[in-house]
C-alpha cells in the first residue's frame, strides 16, 4: 500500500519543506559536509572514489578535525598513501587565507591533496598557487557530487545499506532543492542597481524589487549588482567601499520571497534582522505594488576587480532581470584580456 505524505512547512510566510536536511532549519557546511563523509565511510569503495587516488585504500575518515585553536579541517580521508583534505562551502566563496595557512601547518610525511568543493570556486582560486608545493590542488563540484549520486543509488550496491541509500536520497534532495545539481544553469542573478539599493545592499543587506521577477529570480544562490553610470557617484557619498559601473561585488542569497508589501516589517523580523523596522520603512518606500520581492543577503565579496562591463556579455540597453552561471562570467571577465 502506497502511504501518502502531507506538506509540511515551515514559518509564518510557509516555504514547504522538502527533505530531511531543510526540516532541520538553515543547513551550514559542517552538517552537509559530515553527512558527506558518512555517506563515504559507508560506501568507501564507491562514493569514496570521488576523492581518493586510483589503487589507494581508505583507511581512516575524521569530520570537524582541530589541529590548533585556529585551524579546522572539514573532512580529513587518509588513505595508506595520501592525507586528503576536503574543504567545502555551499557556494562559491573559499577562504583562500585560512585554507593556505592550515595547509602549510599540516604535519605529515604522506602526500596532501587538498579538495576544494563548492559552486565553481576554481575560476576564481588565483592564490592556489602559493600553497605549498607538496600539496595537490582539485576541484569538485556539488553537481559533480549529485550526478555521481543519482547514479550510483541505482546500484544494487547502494540498495544492499538501507540507512545509507535513505540517507542519500535525502541527501539528493536537498542538493536539488538548493539548485546543486548539473542541471542548474541560475547560479548568479544580475540587476542594474542605483541610488538608494546601493545602500541597503552593502548596509542593510537586502534587495527588494517587483514581484514579477519571483521566476526568474528562484534558484539562484548568488546576487550579483550591475552597477550603472551613476553608481559610484550615489554611492561615494556615503561609504568608503569603492565600486565601479558594471559587475565586480557579489552576495549570497541567504533568503527569498515574494510577500505581502505590508508584511515586509514582520517578515525581516522573523529573518532575525537586526534593524527590521527601520530597514521594513525603507524598502516599501515608493513601491507601488501589493506584493514586494525581498532577498536577504550575506556578506558581499568582491569576485572581479576589473568589473564586467555589459558588452562583455553581449547586452545592450538596460539589464533587465537576468540570471548568468559561473561560468559565463568568469568567461566574460577573461573575454578581452
Amino acid at each position: 500500500m502506497h502511504l501518502k505524505a502531507i506538506p509540511l512547512y515551515r514559518g509564518s510566510h510557509p516555504q514547504p519543506i522538502t527533505n530531511l536536511f531543510c526540516m532541520l532549519g538553515n543547513v551550514k557546511e559542517t552538517r552537509l559536509t559530515a553527512c558527506l563523509a558518512y555517506l563515504i565511510a559507508l560506501y568507501p569503495k564507491h562514493i569514496g572514489k570521488l576523492f581518493t587516488p586510483p589503487q589507494e585504500t581508505i583507511q581512516k575518515i575524521s569530520v570537524e578535525i582541530k589541529e590548533n585553536e585556529t585551524d579546522r579541517y572539514d573532512i580529513v580521508i587518509e588513505t595508506n598513501f595520501s592525507l586528503i583534505i576536503l574543504e567545502a562551502k555551499l557556494g562559491l566563496n573559499q577562504l583562500s587565507q585560512q585554507i593556505t595557512r592550515y595547509i602549510k601547518n599540516l604535519k605529515s610525511k604522506k602526500k596532501i591533496i587538498l579538495y576544494l568543493l563548492d559552486s565553481g570556486s576554481h575560476g576564481a582560486n588565483t592564490w592556489i598557487r602559493h600553497l605549498p608545493k607538496k600539496t595537490k590542488q582539485l576541484s569538485i563540484l556539488w553537481s559533480d557530487v549529485h550526478a555521481y549520486l543519482v547514479d550510483f543509488l541505482k546500484t544494487k550496491t547502494a540498495k544492499q545499506n538501507t540507512i545509507g541509500w535513505a540517507l542519500a536520497q535525502e541527501f539528493l534532495k536537498h542538493l536539488e532543492a538548493n539548485a546543486m545539481t548539473a542541471q542548474n544553469t541560475k547560479e548568479v542573478y544580475v540587476r542594474d542597481i542605483s541610488g538608494e539599493s546601493i545602500s541597503m545592499l552593502f548596509k542593510d543587506r537586502i534587495y527588494r524589487c517587483q514581484p514579477q521577477f519571483y521566476a526568474s529570480a528562484l534558484g539562484n544562490r548568488y546576487f550579483a549588482p550591475y552597477f550603472t553610470t551613476n553608481a559610484p557617484q550615489d554611492f561615494s557619498k556615503n561609504s568608503l567601499i569603492r565600486i565601479e559601473k558594471g559587475i565586480s561585488w557579489m552576495f549570497p542569497i541567504k533568503e527569498m520571497q515574494k510577500i505581502r508589501t505590508k508584511d515586509v516589517k514582520s517578515f525581516l523580523k522573523e529573518q532575525k534582522h537586526p534593524h527590521y523596522n527601520e530597514v521594513g520603512k525603507k524598502a516599501v518606500k515608493g513601491h507601488a505594488y501589493e506584493d514586494i520581492l525581498v532577498f536577504i543577503l550575506g556578506e558581499p565579496f568582491l569576485v572581479f576587480p576589473t568589473p564586467i562591463p555589459k558588452n562583455k556579455l553581449k547586452i545592450k540597453g538596460a539589464m533587465g532581470s537576468r540570471t548568468f552561471t559561473f561560468e559565463t562570467l568568469f568567461g566574460a571577465a577573461r573575454r578581452g584580456e
